[in-house]
């Protein structure tokens, strides 16, 4: 296969797969990832104009030119995405199939030019390589999201025992520290835990948003991609 049809059609797969990134929102770094990918797609475009295609615009330039021409190498077919779970793995299968096509064109490159490859070929393959990058940041964001909200869920679970705390040494305070028998009550946490929980269900509902203030949850979602 000529070096003209090799690009053309890594041009066909890689917007192929922008199609399917341009309809997700997501964060600052997915759409780096997305700019990047699409300046590799343009790159290559120009690449293929050093391999000798006619440019397919001639007349784009021409302001009395009222026609916007189609774009070239769209994709024929829709990019093929697997079955799979969760954002962490359709974001590392954009990365794999980015990285399949640095490989590619670094290889096929490679074989045609020699160690001579073009400028806009390094180019391109290196707006590809920001591309996977990029994305792989989205996959930082999202562990960091996922440590964030432990660290949350682990801050709200602690501020609910300190209120049942507070309430049981409240009770204890109108009794002189004496249960209905007339005994000492013991410190909450000698508790047996069947009373811990109903001290627990004694004052639900609760409302984490009274210990944990709009700044700390701002915090806690700076870095959620999704």
């Amino acid at each position: 296969m000529e070096m003209k049809q090799i690009i053309k059609e890594s041009r066909e797969r890689i917007d192929a797969l922008l199609e399917v990134l341009k309809h997700h929102q997501q964060s600052r770094e997915y759409y780096k990832g997305y700019d990047s990918l699409q300046l590799g797609f343009m790159r290559l475009g120009l690449l293929l104009g050093v391999l000798g295609s006619k440019y397919p615009y001639p007349d784009s330039v021409k302001p009395e030119n009222n026609i916007i021409e189609p774009p070239t190498d769209k994709a024929k077919v829709e990019f093929e995405m697997p079955k799979l779970e969760g954002e962490i793995a359709r974001v590392k299968h954009f990365r794999l199939t980015i990285e399949n096509e640095i490989n590619l064109l670094d290889e096929k490159l490679t074989e045609h030019f020699g160690s001579d490859i073009p400028h806009e070929a390094i180019t391109a393959i290196d707006c590809l390589k920001d591309s996977k990058m990029w994305f792989g940041q989205v996959l930082n964001n999202i562990r960091t999201a996922e440590i964030n909200h432990q660290a949350w869920l682990k801050q709200v679970e602690e501020n609910k025992w300190k209120q049942v705390k507070e309430a049981y040494h409240r009770y204890g305070a109108t009794t002189d520290f004496k249960n209905f028998q007339g005994n000492q009550m013991p410190e909450f946490d000698a508790l047996p835990e069947t009373i811990k929980n109903a001290w627990m269900a004694a004052i639900n509902p609760y409302d984490p948003s009274a210990d944990i203030s709009k700044s700390e949850m701002s915090t806690v979602n700076s870095n959620r991609c999704f």
